[in-house]
């Protein structure tokens, strides 16, 4: 038994066996974090929310779930300052239509909430011109856009 060439380190009959290097699963695994940019594509102003539309394509590559630079490109519209903020996201990859405020089901879209760290909403005075961009964690799987280290009212 001991006297194979290259034992133990060998497999039977002196050859690497691949069932050397297997992983049997109780290894550590480090979860890859990347930071994505997500631009805002239009505002709508409906008579309960804010709607910030977002590229469908990009919204649909990105992960399950990620931290992401929310950049906000337009500015809240009249009268939105006390109502809260949503994006509203494609339910497939077969939606086409980011404009449509009504962001229900029925037309592939549906809104998101954005909550602070706080699981307070973000209303729309909460978005100025100093607050272009924000940090944002987000779970496509449960519906969550919450930004990170960002607290409304201040």
């Amino acid at each position: 038994m001991y006297g194979m060439v290259g034992f133990p380190f060998s497999g039977f009959g002196g050859v690497i066996s691949p069932a050397t290097f297997a992983d049997n699963g109780n290894r550590a695994r480090v979860k890859q974090l990347c930071i994505f940019e997500l631009n805002t594509t239009n505002v709508v102003l409906s008579e309960e929310t804010v709607d910030f539309g977002i590229d469908r394509c990009i919204y649909c590559a990105l992960p399950n779930e990620g931290y992401l630079n929310l950049v906000f490109n337009h500015n809240v519209p009249e009268g939105g300052d006390a109502l809260p903020i949503t994006i509203v996201v494609p339910n497939s990859t077969n939606s086409t239509n980011t404009n449509n405020p009504a962001g229900t089901t029925s037309n592939g879209e549906t809104k998101i909430g954005v909550i602070d760290h706080n699981s307070d909403p973000v209303v729309g005075a909460d978005i100025e011109d100093e607050t272009r961009e924000v940090l944002a964690y987000y779970n496509k799987r449960t519906g969550i856009i919450r930004f990170v280290n960002f607290e409304t009212g201040a």
